[in-house]
This record gives C-alpha cells, sequence and structure tokens, in this order.
C-alpha cells in the first residue's frame, strides 16, 4: 500500500482503489474510488517546493464527498517533505491506469470499404456517407468530393467526415477518416496521419469572422477556417475520437473520457451559467476541471 499525509488529507492506494480521508470536517473532498473510475493522478509543485495533488474522475457523476464531482478535480495540499512521495503514488495511479486501459485485441479498427463502380468511376461507400451529412456545401463541392474519392480509392482507414473549409487561402474541403486527416481542393491535396495529432479544437474569432478548426502537430500547427460550424464540429469530434482510439489501441480497459464527450460539457457548462443555473465560484471550479481534463492532463 502507499500511503501519504498531507496538510489536507491522508492519501491511500492499494490494490486498485484511492481513498483520500480529509483532516478537517470542514474539507468535502472524501473520495473512495476505483483505478476504473480515475482519469488521472497530477502533482503540481508551487515555488516554495511544496505541492498540490489532484485526481480527475473518469465520469462527472461520481460522488465525491456524498455529491458529484461534476469534473471538478480532488485536490490534496502536499508539504515539501512529502513531495517525492506524492510524486510515487501518481507515478504508481497512472502507470496502473496506462495498464487498465488496454483494448482488447478484438477491438480494431474498422476495415475500410470496397469502391464501387460507378457512371462517375469508382465511388467509396464511406465518402459518400460523409458528403451525404454534410449541411454545408456549395456547387464547387461536388467536385471535391469527386477528388475526395480519388484520392482515398486506396484510402487504408474509413472516411468518417467531410466539411468545407479554408486553409491558407485556399478553399476545399477537410477531410478526417481513421488514419489521416486530408484537405483536398481542386490542385492540391494534403494529409496528415493521426499518429503525429496532439490535439483539436474548434475556435470562433469573432462576430462576423470564421470558426477556426486547429490541430496540434507537435509543429507550428494547422488552422482551417469555415463559415459555419455544423460540420467542422463533426470532423473535430471524428479527429478527436480516433486519435484517442489509436493512442490505447491493442489494450484491455475502457478509455479516457474523448475531447468531444468534455468539450460537450463545456459548452453544457456555459449555456447554465448563462442561464443562473451555476453560480461563479462552482463554474470556476468546473471550468478549470474541464479545461485541464480536456488538455490531457
Amino acid at each position: 500500500m502507499l500511503e501519504l499525509w498531507g496538510s489536507t488529507a491522508a492519501v491511500r492506494y492499494a490494490r486498485g482503489q484511492l481513498v483520500v480521508s480529509p483532516l478537517s470536517a470542514e474539507d468535502d473532498n472524501a473520495l473512495d474510488a476505483a483505478l476504473a473510475d480515475l482519469h488521472a493522478a497530477m502533482l503540481g509543485l508551487t515555488e516554495d517546493g511544496a505541492g498540490v495533488l489532484l485526481f480527475h474522475l473518469r465520469s462527472p457523476e461520481f460522488p465525491v464527498g456524498g455529491v458529484p464531482n461534476l469534473r471538478c478535480p480532488v485536490s490534496v495540499q502536499v508539504d515539501a517533505d512529502a513531495v517525492e512521495a506524492a510524486k510515487a503514488l501518481t507515478g504508481a495511479i497512472n502507470s496502473d491506469l496506462l495498464e487498465s486501459r488496454r483494448l482488447r485485441p478484438a477491438d480494431r479498427m474498422p476495415a475500410p470499404p470496397v469502391p464501387v463502380s460507378s457512371p462517375q468511376g469508382p465511388r467509396r461507400p464511406d465518402v459518400a456517407a460523409a458528403a451525404g451529412r454534410m449541411r454545408r456545401s456549395d456547387r464547387r463541392s461536388s467536385g471535391l468530393i469527386s477528388a475526395v474519392h480519388a484520392h482515398c480509392q486506396a484510402e487504408p482507414g474509413c472516411v468518417l467526415e467531410i466539411a468545407r473549409a479554408g486553409f491558407r487561402g485556399i478553399a476545399g474541403v477537410v477531410v478526417a477518416t481513421t488514419a489521416r486527416l486530408l484537405f483536398v481542393s481542386e490542385r492540391v491535396a494534403h494529409e496528415l496521419p493521426l499518429e503525429v495529432v496532439e490535439w483539436v479544437q474548434v475556435a470562433w474569432t469573432g462576430p462576423g469572422k470564421p470558426w477556426v478548426l486547429r490541430i496540434a502537430e507537435g509543429g507550428p500547427g494547422l488552422a482551417f477556417t469555415a463559415q459555419h460550424r455544423d460540420d467542422i464540429d463533426r470532423v473535430a469530434g471524428a479527429l478527436s475520437y480516433y486519435c484517442e482510439f489509436q493512442r490505447t489501441m491493442g489494450s484491455i480497459g475502457p478509455p479516457s473520457p474523448s475531447t468531444a464527450d468534455l468539450f460537450t460539457e463545456w459548452q453544457t457548462l456555459l449555456e447554465r451559467r448563462q442561464l443562473g443555473m451555476v453560480p461563479d465560484e462552482q463554474f470556476e471550479r468546473q471550468a478549470v476541471g474541464l479545461l485541464l481534463a480536456v488538455s490531457g492532463h
């Protein structure tokens, strides 16, 4: 058993069970959670050498102190002389989490569909289905979709979603597959393997300005612009889901909450605040927990 006495609570971890026992009756951060209920364990250090432990839970409904955690991490203050023990504790928990999140060998990517003949040439059913879900298209879209069919005849993965977008001033479509990200225009095409994608984000740049799909890939990043959000949101959700799937390929347990799920929770939180359903203090606590979860910490 690993045991740590912080300045605000005692923490014990043994046989896949984490127990946080507050040292004060006023502290409501009591936690008794199995490994499968945890999302991550973090340790942040302060300037004076002390630290704070943060335990993130997989479900926002898991009770902490008898009430749902709502993505708020359980925090434990750690004195400087207990920091090394805290590092060992977080290392053990995260190592066990990594092992527990392995998917069964049967949980593999779906096999790509075979192109079928048509008067316009070979057509892949997954490309046609994704194109049919596009809500925003124009007279150029049919030519761009034909170009996607041409580029995806030997696509190693399945085509998930397609959206009209611009990239570096060029109009085209951005395509999410289970293996790569494509940008296809009338003259050129670019690809990015999903293995190098770190995170995906949809941002609004202001009134009268476009929505931006941002992709972090270890370099300067990529930005695709769209006048409407609905199609680009589906592309972002598909990319996030399959990036998470690939990171856990080959193992045996449930994956972490997807970025799409966390993003939906963030939108709900904002809407509830605008309706006056969430006090400022609660909003700030939930916002911190959600943003840390979305960033992968």
